[in-house]
């Protein structure tokens, strides 16, 4: 035996592991898609293209989603994306909506009249609010 091999080191020609997504260039895990389709039983075998696909597809759906939703938080003078602004992403984009459509966000109900909240009216001034209108006198008999 060789004296590197009994001394314990490790071999010069060793390579690190590299994850499958970040050999594709994906950020969505193509492992955890593994697990899932894998586990969900819905064929006896999933290549590792269709693999890579899926996660593709995913990353893509929720990018879109996300950027619109940032747009429409900033329009709104927010720091935060809500549910709300996910879900006027979705209804405000006709190729979201139409395959999303049918999907009930449940902290905040059916976006059926969102459109409402995208045309709010502007605040009144703090001192038009605070004054105090005068009833008309009641006319004497």
């Amino acid at each position: 035996m060789s004296e590197s091999m009994n001394s314990g080191e490790t071999s010069k020609h060793f390579k690190a592991k590299v994850s499958y997504s970040s050999r594709t260039g994906l950020l969505f895990p193509v492992s955890h898609m593994d697990r899932m389709l894998c586990g969900g039983n819905f064929a006896k075998g999933i290549g590792a293209t269709a693999l890579v696909y899926v996660a593709a597809v995913l990353e893509y759906l929720i990018f879109n989603i996300v950027d619109r939703a940032g747009s429409i938080t900033k329009h709104h003078n927010r720091h935060q994306i809500s549910p709300c602004h996910l879900k006027l992403a979705i209804r405000n984009d006709f190729e979201l909506n139409k395959l999303l459509g049918r999907v009930t966000n449940y902290q905040r109900g059916d976006a059926a009249n969102s459109k409402s909240l995208l045309f709010q009216p502007k605040k009144k001034d703090r001192k038009s609010s605070r004054r105090r209108t005068v009833p008309p006198p009641i006319p004497a008999e």
